[in-house]
């Protein structure tokens, strides 16, 4: 059922049956399954020991049995059993507040393209405070989790963790190995940010022969020369035409054509193929046939993405573009990364809203600890707290996006906010302009000429 095992163990530059090192003391005393499952609990499922493990001769294989939702392996007792249970037990293993935890472990599916996360949780008594995890798409080839990293919120919690799948099938299985849970050193400091850090300017919905907002953006751009520009789809309304882009888009933000990293919006697509888009801007919008691409702009990593689904192949988990996007993701390991597109994870606007197509791509950059999503789609400015895929409010590990619908195309009604929005506005044409620090980011929303709103803030990456 499994097929390529030796070429997966050379491609992860490990023998078959060695061991795998975790910084630090690993807290399992069985996360190789060698002698038996003692220490390991199973949820929805069953638990059986197999042989072609990828650190020794033995995995372990969780089966779905039955139930909604997902199945789990999972350990027990606790490896950090908090502090009430340590002192009945004498038990050694304990935690403190701002230690640093790391989980790693290796993963197969039998089912290609199903979702498996490694998640530690920090508890106290029988409530769970805070989760910490990483997920991917299952292969039949093993495959090593990212780090999951959790940062102990106090002093005495317990602390365990599990491997799940989400949304099982009737004869789902996966195969867990090398599970390692360990406390990690602190991070060092980062170095101060440099006044000559690169910048970016950025904005959405843009040139339109009906509207003269796109003058008003573009007088922005004149007065930030050089910068490069990362557009977030529906660069010239209403289709996207050969022609739009010479008459609408041309006279206001042509002359900063050679700054511009575009991405496409739905408009574009209105004309087949989004010819007029591909003509217009060349190279610069990457292959035709995909429409993303990605680059390197100072210390940060950049994701441009194609949100139009159906042009670009599909965006679910598995499809080409989520694919590409974990092996970019995970070939460019930096410290930081900002994606961008058209289409909004989430949004308080009501006339396109939060869009779960692109949930998948962003648990992907949520998998890889990416720090920044923009977006337009919605004509309007709003910025959210970090958070994960699911909408859970993440300050550690979370996403923060912007969306920013505001360069110049017009203006879309808000609802009530969604789960973690932060500010809102729909009156104001303008740009936001990042600077991309090698450890942290600043952002300033531009507004165009006689507007006053404004928003302001930093961020450290992960």
């Amino acid at each position: 059922m499994f097929g390529g095992l030796i070429a997966s163990v050379v491609a992860l530059g490990l023998a078959p049956g060695s061991a795998v090192s975790a910084t630090g003391s690993n807290l399992l005393s069985n996360g190789s399954f060698e002698p038996s499952l003692k220490g390991w609990g199973h949820y929805q499922s069953r638990l059986s020991r197999v042989p072609d493990g990828i650190v020794g001769h033995r995995a372990a294989k969780v089966s779905f049995t039955t139930g909604t939702g997902s199945y789990s392996i999972y350990t027990t007792p606790r490896p950090v059993p908090g502090r009430a249970r340590s002192a009945r037990k004498g038990r050694v293993p304990s935690v403190k507040v701002g230690d640093l935890l790391a989980a790693r472990g290796f993963v197969r599916s039998s089912v290609p393209g199903r979702q498996l996360c490694l998640q530690i949780r920090e508890a106290r008594s029988a409530s769970v405070i805070k989760t910490a995890e990483t997920c991917l798409a299952g292969t039949a080839a093993w495959q090593r989790f990212l780090p999951t990293r959790l940062t102990v919120q106090k002093s005495g919690d317990a602390v365990d963790l599990l491997v799940y799948q989400r949304s099982p099938a009737v004869g789902d299985t996966f195969e867990v190995d090398g599970v390692t849970l360990a406390k990690q050193p602190p991070l060092p400091p980062p170095p101060p940010p440099s006044p000559s850090d690169p910048k970016i300017l950025s904005a959405g919905d843009i040139a339109s022969c009906a509207s003269s907002g796109d003058e008003s953006t573009a007088a922005i751009l004149q007065l930030n020369p050089n910068l490069p520009i990362l557009t977030a789809g529906d660069n010239v309304y209403e289709k996207g035409t050969t022609s739009e882009f010479g008459s609408c888009f041309e006279p206001s933000w042509g002359p900063f054509k050679g700054r511009i990293h575009p991405t496409p919006g739905e408009h574009e697509y209105f004309s087949p193929g989004a010819a007029g888009y591909y003509a217009y801007f060349g190279a610069a919008a990457g292959d035709p046939a995909k429409g993303y691409y990605s680059f390197d702009i100072g210390a940060w990593h950049v994701v441009a993405l194609n949100t139009n689904c159906r042009a670009a192949g599909g965006c679910d988990v598995g499809s080409p573009e989520e694919q590409w996007l974990r092996a970019d993701l995970a070939t460019h390991q930096t410290r930081c990364v900002l994606a961008y597109g058209a289409v909004p994870r989430f949004s308080s606007g009501t006339t396109h809203g939060s869009d779960l197509g692109v949930r998948a791509f962003w648990q992907a950059l949520y998998d890889y600890d990416a720090d920044i999503v923009l977006a337009g789609h919605e004509h309007l400015y709003e910025r959210f707290a970090p958070q994960t895929a699911r909408g859970v409010a993440d300050p550690e590990r979370g996403i923060r996006e912007f969306v920013v619908g505001t360069g110049g195309r017009g203006h879309y009604p808000f609802g009530a906010p969604v789960a973690n929005s932060e500010v809102r506005d729909n009156t104001t044409f303008g740009l936001l302009k990042m600077t991309l620090h090698a450890n942290s980011y600043d952002w300033q929303f531009l507004p165009e000429a006689g507007k006053t709103f404004a928003d302001v803030g930093s961020g450290t990456c992960h």
